[in-house]
């Protein structure tokens, strides 16, 4: 990039540039903004679980460094092909989180992958906050459009991880998508989300973000995989 200084001073004109720092300094002192809870740090107070790798997501990688060598020397051909740098991140971040997500029956399940983690984690809050009725948010930017995918044959990890919620004992009327959740019914979910009826809600960053109101019970928010910018997340939280 270039006359970055330029830009910058150009957007500050008009633009203020409000950080997380300044915003605690500047509220009043017995209206503090509520905020996920820290360490004896000082820092957000969140858990990394890290799942082992996937021999068929390792397999994956090397295919997918192979295509974006043959891309920087065959620019022409990949874009005839609609062949780019964002596809190869983007079927990257699907495999991370479950390889059927890229064919629903070439690839297995990884019986230690991050949705059977995430499932486990659910289940053990779910079971820990029952006497509280804590409700958790579940945020994942893929197999989002669970009905569509399923018209086109393809696997959803949103209904999977369902599916291992309830095989761990949550009850099905207890678990909510947000994207099956028609727009007029959505204030009626959150509701259900604040008074404990509905304990796990499902969605990623930009359907559980701006205007999703649910943090009564919230016990735990799980990232199962991470979004395009780091933003998101301190923003979505």
């Amino acid at each position: 990039y270039s006359n970055m200084g330029n830009l910058l001073r150009i957007y500050r004109d008009f633009a203020e540039v409000v950080t997380e720092e300044t915003l605690d300094k500047n509220l009043p002192k017995d209206k503090p903004r509520p905020l996920i809870a820290k360490n004896s740090k000082g820092q957000r107070d969140w858990e990394d679980v890290l799942s082992p790798a996937d021999p068929q997501v390792d397999a994956l990688m090397d295919s997918l460094a192979a295509l974006a060598r043959w891309i920087s020397q065959n620019f022409k051909q990949a874009k005839e092909d609609k062949l780019n740098y964002l596809v190869i991140t983007t079927m990257a971040r699907m495999g991370g989180v479950d390889m059927r997500l890229l064919h629903p029956t070439r690839f297995k399940e990884h019986q230690d992958g991050k949705i059977n983690r995430a499932a486990k984690e659910i289940a053990k809050v779910w079971r820990d906050t029952a006497e509280h009725k804590g409700t958790q948010l579940v945020c994942s930017e893929h197999g989002v459009n669970t009905k569509s995918r399923l018209e086109k044959g393809r696997w959803s990890s949103y209904l999977d991880l369902v599916e291992k919620l309830v095989a761990q004992g949550i009850p099905r009327e207890q678990i909510a998508i947000m994207r099956d959740t028609p727009k007029p019914k959505l204030q009626e979910l959150f509701a259900k989300v604040n008074a404990g009826e509905v304990r796990v809600l499902i969605g990623s960053l930009s359907t559980l973000g701006v205007g999703v109101n649910v943090q009564q019970r919230v016990a735990a928010m799980h990232l199962i995989d991470p979004p395009w910018r780091p933003d998101q997340v301190s923003q979505g939280v």
